[in-house]
């Protein structure tokens, strides 16, 4: 798959309905032949969305629309791209060790025997850790059924749905 392809492809199967921004920016990636040089001069397992995002976001780009993404991307492509050769992205789907399939069936457990739960996952701003790859709708949870509260504004959304007010 090329890079426009793996852009469009998290436009609409990742970030839709659960980032408006990163839904944004990956529909105008897809179409910007100079951003997608930038990526293409990255090993493949290096162009992945969320990594791009989280590195903008680490480097000190603000969440807003894309032309002013683009535009301080272009300003700091070298600091972005070094990072993106750096670091990685953790995807935190249930049993990816055998530590987190114990802890996720403790924690199943417990919810079975107590009327309240919190579920409380950390990442950067606008992920939605991967919900999406394993097929589920956004918000669905393969081991506990979805956790919602009411915020100050009596929204009812999960957490990912209301990363950078999406």
């Amino acid at each position: 798959m090329d890079t426009a392809e793996r852009y469009r492809r998290f436009a609409a199967h990742e970030a839709e309905g659960s980032s408006p921004i990163y839904e944004e920016w990956s529909h105008a990636i897809a179409e910007d032949v100079e951003v997608l040089e930038l990526l293409d001069g990255l090993p493949a397992p290096r162009r992945q969305p969320n990594l791009l995002y989280a590195a903008m976001r680490f480097e000190g780009c603000p969440a807003g629309p894309w032309p002013g993404a683009r535009s301080w991307l272009m300003d700091n492509h070298a600091a972005v791209t070094a990072t993106m050769r750096t670091k990685t992205n953790q995807m935190n789907e249930a049993g990816r060790s055998s530590r987190g399939a114990e802890c996720h069936r403790r924690v199943r457990d417990f919810a079975h025997a107590s009327r309240v739960l919190a579920s409380l996952e950390t990442g950067p701003e606008g992920s939605n850790a991967g919900v999406g790859q394993s097929g589920l709708p956004p918000g669905a949870n393969p081991i506990l059924p979805p956790i919602t509260g009411v915020t100050d504004d009596g929204d009812r959304r999960l957490g990912a749905d209301r990363a950078l007010g999406a």
